[in-house]
C-alpha cells in the first residue's frame, strides 16, 4: 500500500476490506465496547487483518461523532446482536439552535478526542494517522436528521450554510491536532460522501452545499503539507466528478474509491494516470453472497481497475458489512493474490 501510494512499482494489486464494525463481530466484541474504547477497537482490528491478511491498514471513525461531539448524543441497539451507534438527540433542531452551536475543542470533545486516541495507539504499530476530511453535509444529516436538513435546504439555506460552515470550522480544527501529534508527512486523509450521492441529492445540491467547503479543505490541509488522501465515492457520483476534478484541490495522486454503481476505469481515466482507483465488489455479496460468487466479482473489479495506469486496489464497493461471511473476506483476500497482477 506504501509503495502504490507512493507511486512505486508493486508486484500485485493491494486489497483492503474497508473494515471496521467487522472486526468487533469477528473478535466477539460488542459495537458498544468497540466504538467507545480505541484499544478495543485496534485490537480487534489487528486481530482481524492476521486472521485474513488483508492490505489496508486500521482505521477508525465514530458513527455520528460530528453530533456527539457539538453536544447531541448516541446510543447503542440493545439486544443480542447489538448494531451501530446511532442519534437518539440532535444536535440542533432549530435555526435558533443552530446559531447556538458552539465550535468544540477536539482535544475534550467525546468522539474526536477517542480518533486522536485510537491514532496515538496504532502510531505505536506504525500505522499512518488518518484524519477524517469530510462530507460536511453528511455530519449535517446526523446532526440535525436527514429530513429536517432537506427541508432547510429548500427552506432555510442560510441555516444549512451557518451549520456546515461550523462543521468545515470543526473538521480543519480536528485536522490541526492531527497534525500537531503527528506532523503532516506521517498523515492521510479520508473523506466519505454517502449524502452527495443522486440516490439522494442532485449535482446542484453538491455544487451549492459541498463544493466551496471542500475546496476550502483541500485548500487548507495541502498548505499545511498533507499529500495522501483517499476519497470515497458512495453510491452514483458520476454528475458530480467534473467538479472533483475541475474545481477541487487534489494532491498529485489522490486515490478514489467507488461504489458499484460507477465503473473503475471510466472514474480513473476521468481524474488520469495520476489518480489511484479503488473498488468495487458489492457490499451485499460479501455478506449473502458465495465465495465462488466473490472470486467472481473480484476478478471482474480486477479486470477493470489493474487496466488503470495509476493503480488500483481491491475493496468492497462501501464499509465491509459487519455480519460478512469470513469466508466471503477470505475469497475477496485470496482472489487479489491469485489473479492482482496486471500481467495475469
Amino acid at each position: 500500500m506504501r509503495r502504490l501510494m507512493a507511486g512505486e512499482p508493486v508486484d500485485r494489486a493491494p486489497v483492503n476490506a474497508f473494515a471496521s464494525a467487522y472486526t468487533a463481530v469477528q473478535a466477539g466484541v460488542s459495537f458498544e465496547d468497540y466504538y467507545l474504547d480505541p484499544s478495543v477497537a485496534l485490537s480487534c482490528q489487528m486481530k482481524a487483518a492476521a486472521r485474513h491478511g488483508w492490505d489496508g491498514t486500521p482505521a477508525y471513525a465514530m458513527p455520528g461523532w460530528a453530533t456527539w461531539d457539538f453536544g447531541g448524543e448516541i446510543a447503542f441497539p440493545s439486544g443480542r446482536r447489538g448494531g451501530f451507534p446511532y442519534v437518539s438527540r440532535h444536535a440542533a433542531e432549530s435555526p435558533q439552535e443552530v446559531e447556538a452551536l458552539q465550535v468544540p475543542d477536539p482535544r475534550r470533545a467525546p468522539a474526536a478526542r477517542r480518533t486522536l486516541e485510537f491514532a496515538q495507539l496504532a502510531w505505536g504499530d506504525s500505522v499512518a494517522p488518518c484524519i477524517t476530511g469530510g462530507s460536511p453535509l453528511f455530519e449535517a444529516v446526523q446532526m440535525v436528521g436527514a429530513e429536517r436538513l432537506l427541508r432547510w435546504i429548500r427552506r432555510e439555506p442560510a441555516t444549512v450554510d451557518l451549520l456546515l460552515d461550523k462543521i468545515t470550522d470543526y473538521i480543519l480544527r480536528v485536522a490541526d491536532a492531527f497534525l500537531d501529534d503527528f506532523g503532516a508527512a506521517e498523515c492521510t486523509v479520508f473523506e466519505a460522501f454517502p449524502t452527495e450521492s443522486h440516490a439522494l441529492v442532485s449535482p446542484a445540491v453538491f455544487e451549492r452545499f459541498t463544493l466551496a467547503r471542500e475546496v476550502r479543505i483541500h485548500e487548507e490541509l495541502i498548505q499545511r503539507g498533507i499529500t495522501s488522501w483517499v476519497i470515497h465515492l458512495c453510491g452514483d457520483h458520476s454528475r458530480n466528478l467534473h467538479l472533483w476534478r475541475d474545481a477541487v484541490p487534489l494532491p498529485e495522486r489522490p486515490a478514489f474509491s467507488i461504489g458499484a454503481e460507477m465503473d473503475l476505469l471510466e472514474v480513473g481515466s476521468y481524474f488520469g494516470d495520476g489518480c489511484i482507483v479503488g473498488g468495487n465488489v458489492p457490499t451485499t455479496l460479501l455478506q449473502d453472497g458465495s465465495p465462488e460468487e466473490v472470486v467472481a466479482a473480484a476478478r471482474r473489479a480486477l479486470e477493470r481497475g489493474l487496466r488503470h495506469p495509476g493503480g488500483y486496489v481491491l475493496m468492497p464497493a462501501c464499509g465491509l458489512p459487519p455480519h460478512a461471511r469470513p469466508e466471503n473476506v477470505d475469497a475477496l483476500v485470496e482472489t487479489a493474490r491469485t489473479y492482482g497482477r496486471s500481467d495475469h
